[in-house]
């Protein structure tokens, strides 16, 4: 499974301007601190953070929780981020979005 990034500038002819490679891909969302870091949430491969300011069509991984089975991802303007995971509810502090800070868990 992939994410693709497509240009539709044109919409009657969108163009594929790259892949990359993800597990077990569902939800994603971009920092409200920083629109050029895009949150995927992965599934079983957790929660991954790829910075799209440099190259679009090769974006980079630059965070990767492995402990969050992720399945959505919700940023709010008050540097929260909240991350449903299979196994609860994560919420970070996300001041920083390369490095978050979690602030707690629901299990479910």
């Amino acid at each position: 499974m992939q994410i693709q990034i497509i240009d539709i500038r044109n919409i009657k002819a969108p163009t594929l301007l790259g892949s990359t490679e993800l597990e077990n891909p569902y939800g994603l969302g971009f920092s409200a601190n920083n629109s050029n870091i895009m949150y995927i949430c992965d599934g079983y491969g957790g929660l991954k953070g790829f910075d799209i300011s440099t190259d679009l069509e090769n974006p980079e991984l630059v965070l990767h929780n492995q402990n969050i089975m992720a399945r959505d991802v919700i940023s709010t303007d008050n540097n929260i981020l909240i991350v449903l995971g299979m196994n609860g509810i994560h919420q970070f502090d996300n001041t920083d979005p390369l490095n978050l800070i979690q602030k707690s868990i629901i299990n479910i």
